[in-house]
């Protein structure tokens, strides 16, 4: 992922990341995540399952909102659409039509 305080470059298989920041000419940071778990999500799962019988108990409140939630999920919709297009994706219309349902004002699809 590239933006404009640099570039993240991950790898998911091996559990790695590189971090550039832009202008920088050396060579990235990288960090090495050593651990992996069966469910290649690195414990995310757990530890989300973990969160939301916290809040089911009552004894925390939930870390993200619906809304931050829904805003990850589509994220990483648009990714994997760019991905298995492979082309750039235009993610307004998908915004568009977000900001009108959490409104309740009618857009067209």
């Amino acid at each position: 992922m590239a933006g404009t305080e640099g570039t993240l470059i991950a790898d998911l298989v091996r559990n790695k990341l590189m971090v550039r920041h832009t202008l920088h000419r050396g060579k990235p940071e990288r960090l090495d995540f050593e651990t992996r778990t069966a469910d290649a999500h690195n414990g995310a799962d757990q530890a989300m399952a973990l969160d939301l019988l916290a809040t089911m108990e009552g004894r925390a409140p939930f870390p993200v909102t619906p809304y931050e939630s829904m805003e990850a999920g589509l994220t990483v919709m648009a990714i994997d659409r760019a991905m298995d297009e492979r082309t750039l994706v235009d993610c307004a219309p998908m915004w568009a039509r977000y900001d009108a349902a959490r409104t309740g004002e009618q857009k067209p699809a």
